[in-house]
């Protein structure tokens, strides 16, 4: 059990995880929507993030098995994908990711590719069942909705099919492969680099979802990766009521701040902007993770990066160790070192460090003690609700 030594008080409500519903009119799914072949641009970004993996600065990517850069060594012209998307291919948020890692996948292997979006609930099982009698070789279930579906019933009827669950829970041993981060060690990476950084020895860790696996795992990893670096470095947990509360956020935030935290990172959606105010009023005396590219342009001063989550690299890796070793089941954290690309670690739209605040040699500890050090099998913990508790460790 870990050692707390200052209980913070803080009322808790566990937050589900973000899964967006499929709601609307369904596309025509024995035809689904080819995806055109100028529209490349939605992945702007990736293939560089890609063919800098090798690099200390890119993060997570570097770690990987290095299978989607074998993908102009194969013909894959005659593999067929369709990806399943719930919502609107076009909402600007994970659906449209969804169809932008088909349009990548279409145009970095060529493959091919089609989807149907929209899908009403009541269609779900309906339009997988079609695509699999089509002799679809890979389709990909946006999201956790279908994944009953698809473990329970499809994988079985159609042992041929190789399927696909991004962000999903459930997986087989066979044909079934469920994408999911791996919040271990993402949160491992955050709290090294917020420890390396930290120059009163101090950093913090806001949250919104105490009790859920995927939060014990991110908050679990960033303790161990702050008290690796430095086991002197006093780690605060804090949780908000709500995910999306930018007072109460920018409340706990003051609050490390007065207890002398000089760095912080707050893993929640809406309720970051509570963080990020606090933060960049204290002209760079405290430093933070941004959550998107914008963040490293409103603050260059105090933002050491953030996390570029390419899921277009992801769903390439996975086809591409389809055609390369054929079918197979699998839950999959991506990570450090995992066969399907985690992320790179970005600054101002490219790969790499704040190169203001991150020096050359700590980029290469960091990618030696922590990247190369997790992909070799160095770290991996199992973690309790216990360890994860609010508190100063």
């Amino acid at each position: 059990m870990r050692k707390r030594v200052l209980s913070i008080l803080m009322s808790v409500t566990l937050v589900g995880s973000m899964v967006l519903a499929g709601c609307g009119e369904k596309k025509d799914a024995a035809t689904g929507n080819s995806a055109s072949s100028g529209a490349s641009s939605a992945s702007s970004g990736a293939s560089s993030a890609s063919s800098d993996a090798s690099s200390a600065s890119s993060g997570a990517s570097s770690s990987s098995s290095g299978s989607s850069s074998s993908a102009d060594k194969k013909d894959m012209s005659d593999i067929k994908v369709a990806f399943i998307l719930p919502g609107e291919y076009n909402d600007g948020s994970f659906n449209q990711k969804g169809y932008d890692a088909m349009l990548y996948c279409q145009e970095n292997l060529g493959v091919e590719a089609t989807y149907v979006d929209r899908i009403d609930t009541s269609l779900q099982s309906e339009t997988l069942y079609d695509y699999a009698e089509q002799d679809y070789d890979i389709i990909v279930s946006w999201g956790a909705q279908m994944e009953d579906d698809v473990v329970d019933t499809l994988a079985e009827e159609f042992p041929d099919t190789q399927f696909v669950i991004a962000s999903g829970t459930k997986a087989n041993e066979t044909n079934v492969v469920n994408i999911q981060i791996s919040g271990k060690h993402l949160g491992y990476g955050y709290g090294y680099m917020s420890a390396m950084k930290s120059k009163a020895n101090k950093v913090a860790f806001i949250g919104a979802g105490q009790g859920s696996q995927a939060y014990t795992d991110e908050v679990g990893g960033f303790i161990d990766g702050a008290k690796a670096y430095n086991e002197d470095c006093e780690v605060t947990i804090m949780y908000l009521n709500s995910f999306n509360d930018i007072d109460e956020c920018a409340q706990a935030a003051e609050f490390c701040a007065e207890q002398g935290c000089d760095v912080m990172f707050a893993d929640v959606s809406g309720a970051y902007k509570g963080l990020f105010d606090v933060v960049t009023k204290s002209e760079g005396k405290i430093l933070t993770f941004g959550r998107n590219a914008d963040h490293t342009k409103e603050y260059p001063e105090g933002c050491l990066s953030y996390i570029e989550n390419d899921w277009g690299i992801k769903m390439a890796d996975v086809i591409t160790n389809y055609a390369e070793n054929g079918k197979w089941g699998e839950n999959v954290f991506c990570g450090f070192g995992s066969i399907v690309s985690g992320w790179t670690y970005n600054f101002d739209g490219e790969p790499g460090w704040n190169p203001a605040l991150v020096s050359e040699e700590e980029v290469a500890d960091f990618q030696k003690n922590v990247i190369d050090m997790i992909a070799n099998g160095g770290w991996d913990p199992t973690f309790t609700t216990e360890d994860a508790n609010p508190g100063t460790y």
